[in-house]
C-alpha cells in the first residue's frame, strides 16, 4: 500500500505540474465529483498531431488569494499538503517570483525523480494565476534521480467574495502512462482530492 500511495503522490505532482500547450480542444468530460472537487479530462491533439490527455480540477477555498499563494511559497507549507515529496526547497526572488526544487522517493523499481521550476506570479483583471514551468538545468543533477525537464502549468484563483476563491488548473504531460488509465485513475483521483483537502485545512488555520 505505502508503495502504491508513493507512486499516486508523485503522479498527483505530476499532473499539478504538468502542462503543455496543445490544440482542437475537445469537450470536458467529468470524471469525479466528490468532497467540493470536480475533475474532468479531455482529449487534445498536440502540434505533433500527438494525442494528449488533458485534467482538469475546480474547487473552493474559503481563503483570499494572498493565503493560498502562501502554501506555495514556502517548503514546510508546501510539504504539508503534499506529504509525498521527500525534499522540498523553495527561493525567493521576488514577491511574484520563485524557484521551486522538490525530490520524490520512489521505491525500486522506481527511479527516485526530482522537479526545477520557476513560478511567476500574475494578477488580471478579475483572476490571479500561477505560472509554472520547467528549469532543469538550474541545479546539477545528481546521481540515480531521474530529473522531469519538461513540464508547465498553471493555477487560476478567482475571488467569489466572501472571502472565497474558486481554484482552477489543468495539466498535460506527453510521457506515456506507465500503467492502464482504469487502474491508475482511480488511485490518482483519491490522492488528488486527499491533497486538495490537506490544502483547505492549511488556509482556514
Amino acid at each position: 500500500m505505502k508503495i502504491t500511495n508513493n507512486i499516486a503522490t508523485f503522479l498527483v505532482i505530476l499532473l499539478i505540474f504538468g502542462k503543455v500547450q496543445a490544440q482542437e480542444h475537445l469537450a470536458w468530460k467529468l470524471a469525479r465529483d466528490k468532497q467540493g472537487v470536480k475533475i474532468s479530462y479531455r482529449w487534445l491533439t498536440a502540434p505533433n498531431n500527438t494525442k494528449v490527455r488533458e485534467m482538469r480540477a475546480e474547487f473552493h477555498l474559503s481563503a483570499e488569494v494572498p493565503e493560498i499563494v502562501k502554501q506555495f511559497k514556502d517548503s514546510a507549507k508546501y510539504q504539508e499538503w503534499q506529504p509525498g515529496v521527500q525534499e522540498c526547497d523553495i527561493l525567493l526572488l521576488t514577491e511574484n517570483h520563485w524557484d521551486t526544487y522538490v525530490k520524490f522517493h520512489l521505491p525500486w523499481p522506481f527511479i527516485s525523480k526530482d522537479l526545477i521550476t520557476r513560478t511567476d506570479f500574475l494578477e488580471a483583471e478579475n483572476h490571479f494565476t500561477l505560472s509554472i514551468y520547467s528549469t532543469p538545468k538550474a541545479r546539477a543533477e545528481h546521481r540515480n534521480v531521474d530529473r522531469i525537464k519538461d513540464l508547465k502549468a498553471e493555477w487560476k484563483f478567482i475571488p467569489v467574495g466572501n472571502g472565497s476563491t474558486k481554484v482552477v488548473y489543468t495539466s498535460i504531460t506527453y510521457d506515456e502512462p506507465e500503467f492502464p488509465r482504469m487502474l491508475v485513475d482511480p488511485i490518482l483521483q483519491n490522492k488528488l482530492i486527499e491533497s486538495i483537502g490537506l490544502l483547505k485545512a492549511l488556509v482556514t488555520q
